[in-house]
């Protein structure tokens, strides 16, 4: 993989779900955050098959994609030891996301934003406080909305097809069961859709509104005496 920065760069993982169009959210945020941050952004594209039953997408396609997605980015840390790294995931991608983060060593991801997730509510039945005290991941970021019905109804009807192994509630009701300190951010959608297959307008602008409030400054490290970015996430 080819790279020209010079500063230590930006490292984005796109995952998308599962009812996802070929051109999907993945592709044009891609040209995005290069757009955005230049030469110091590199964004890797999670392309994946599934279905909509829950059992084989948690426990078949989700945790060969998580391993395969945990093994790039470990694969770009190395290439890339200074840089800093992110994953953006969308509804059945969140579970993706946060296997992979599972997979991770320690200190690899800065932050991982989660939207429409179709994954438990529960910070600690889903993986993510797991994953924190582990530290391979600095906090998280859920982008929610009571109005998705996509996540609420297919939640509570694969849960009961499943004796509660479905798809979960995190993008209809945000992180649940936080401790004091945990850096787990709720933020709540005013859009009720859910799927870019339905209404791209929904994750566009959701994203969108994120990488508004991602801002790239510079700021001389008192250990090496460099100019290195530093990257913002600032949540309204």
């Amino acid at each position: 993989m080819e790279h020209h920065a010079t500063k230590p760069p930006l490292v984005f993982a796109l995952v998308h779900g599962i009812l996802t169009p070929r051109e999907n959210w993945t592709d044009w945020s891609a040209v995005d955050l290069k757009c955005r941050f230049g030469h110091d952004c590199i964004v890797l594209q999670q392309e994946y098959h599934a279905g909509p039953l829950p059992l084989f997408n948690r426990y078949i396609v989700n945790p060969k994609v998580a391993a395969d997605l945990a093994d790039d980015l470990q694969k770009l840390r190395c290439q890339h030891p200074c840089g800093r790294f992110f994953i953006i995931a969308h509804s059945n991608g969140a579970d993706i996301a946060l296997k992979a983060l599972n997979l991770l060593p320690d200190a690899e991801i800065e932050a991982v934003v989660l939207m429409a997730g179709a994954v438990h509510a529960d910070v600690g039945r889903n993986g993510l406080r797991r994953a924190y005290e582990r530290r391979a991941v600095e906090r998280a970021i859920c982008w929610h909305s009571k109005g998705d019905h996509v996540i609420g109804w297919w939640a509570r009807l694969s849960g009961l097809l499943t004796f509660g192994f479905g798809y979960g509630r995190l993008g209809e009701i945000g992180f649940q069961g936080k401790r004091k300190g945990e850096p787990f951010t709720n933020y709540r959608d005013p859009h009720p859709d859910h799927s870019d297959n339905w209404s791209a307008r929904y994750i566009k602008e959701t994203l969108n509104t994120l990488l508004d409030q991602l801002s790239v400054r510079t700021e001389k490290s008192h250990e090496n005496h460099r100019h290195q970015p530093v990257l913002h996430l600032r949540i309204a």
